[in-house]
């Protein structure tokens, strides 16, 4: 029961840190997924939104912390453990994204109360010789990934024709079976194809956010374009690690539920509980790097907020709910997450929605063909 927990303990603590992390991660320009020119960057409104949203935040982390502990010294019971401790994750969830979002609209209304962006001079500035000359990250990236997934398919391959007729696709937090199919190619290589997925999934971001025209500071064109190629780059290195962690995690799993380890105490918890320890200290890392490198490239800064002739436009409208970016007019498919790590999509592009029918359609089939 500790694996357990522990694991889901460690996604618990990913979610709450990060989210303490944020408002320090993005750029003073865009505070709780509103716009504000250089100038209002030090309004009231803006310290008060932070102060508020930390306050909260505070509360929200005290109450999960609690319900984790007092979860696991409960000792709760086998059949219902599954359900609170996801249900622990969800509350967070939907708590942390309850608390962004008052920050959110109260900035947002005040911001349109006052006219902020009143006789500024809006340009959108994006560098197109980043997509007709991409700063590539080296495929090296990729190959630990790559190598996992074909390990796993070799092993599958190998181990099929010895595996009984039944094999078990689910565990319960001790690792015993607990859920059954026929054996087939989908039940057994399950795993595999949800690999094969995500390198898919993830070759394809790789490849749009790459060559995609780099949109920049209209105020500091030249700074803007060296952090947004480094971030970017240091993203897209993040991406392929954590992809990597996460096969090997469904390796260990796979290992486990085809017999080929189950032994020297070793389990199916254990197996997932390392890999989603490496993912959270690779997050971190790479989110604390980035703090540090955004600290340093103010200070750099030389010109004054009310120097600056241009800003960045207000582009509040496209964004709803402050996460969710629909502007029919932008033809990127990928763009950066407005309050988060890493991209989302532009749900207004036609191409979002036949990823999204592939992305979920595929597991849903497995399942009914592993009936």
């Amino acid at each position: 029961m500790f694996d357990f927990f522990a694991v889901f303990t460690i996604v618990l603590l990913l979610i709450l840190v990060l989210n303490w992390m944020m408002p320090s991660l993005l750029p003073n320009t865009l505070q709780f997924g509103v716009r504000i020119p250089p100038d209002f960057v030090h309004h009231p409104a803006v310290l008060q939104a932070r102060s508020v949203y930390y306050r909260w935040l505070a509360v929200i982390t005290l109450v999960a912390i609690a319900a984790d502990v007092a979860l696991y010294a409960a000792n709760t019971s086998e059949g219902m453990a599954p359900f609170w401790m996801p249900a622990l994750i969800l509350f967070s969830l939907l708590a942390s994204y309850a608390n962004y979002y008052t920050a959110h609209r109260r900035l947002g209304r005040t911001k349109k109360a006052e006219s902020w962006y009143a006789g500024k001079k809006q340009v959108l500035v994006a560098d197109i010789s980043a997509s007709q000359q991409p700063q590539h990250v080296s495929l090296w990236w990729a190959l630990p990934s790559v190598v996992i997934f074909l390990g796993t398919l070799v092993i599958g391959i190998v181990r099929y024709p010895h595996l009984p007729n039944r094999i078990a696709i689910h565990f319960n937090s001790h690792g015993v079976p607990d859920g059954w199919a026929d054996k087939s190619i989908f039940s057994v290589l399950g795993p595999v194809f949800v690999q094969l997925l995500l390198l898919v999934i993830i070759g394809i971001v790789n490849f749009s956010v790459q060559r995609a025209a780099v949109r920049i500071d209209a105020g500091e064109p030249e700074s803007a374009f060296e952090h947004q190629v480094w971030t970017q780059r240091q993203l897209v290195r993040l991406m392929w690690l954590v992809i990597a962690i996460f096969n090997l995690m469904m390796l260990f799993v796979s290992l486990f539920a085809w017999g080929s380890w189950n032994h020297g105490g070793v389990n199916g918890p254990v197996s997932v509980l390392l890999p989603t320890l490496l993912c959270f200290i690779a997050v971190l890392f790479i989110v604390i790097w980035a703090i540090k490198r955004k600290q340093q490239r103010e200070q750099m800064q030389q010109v004054a907020a009310s120097a600056k002739k241009y800003v960045h436009p207000d582009d509040d409208k496209y964004w709803k709910g402050g996460i969710l970016y629909f502007n029919p007019q932008d033809p990127a498919i990928f763009v950066n997450k407005r309050f988060g790590i890493g991209w989302t999509f532009n749900f207004a592009h036609p191409i979002v929605w036949v990823i999204l029918v592939v992305i979920i359609g595929i597991p849903v089939i497995r399942s009914w063909l592993a009936k």
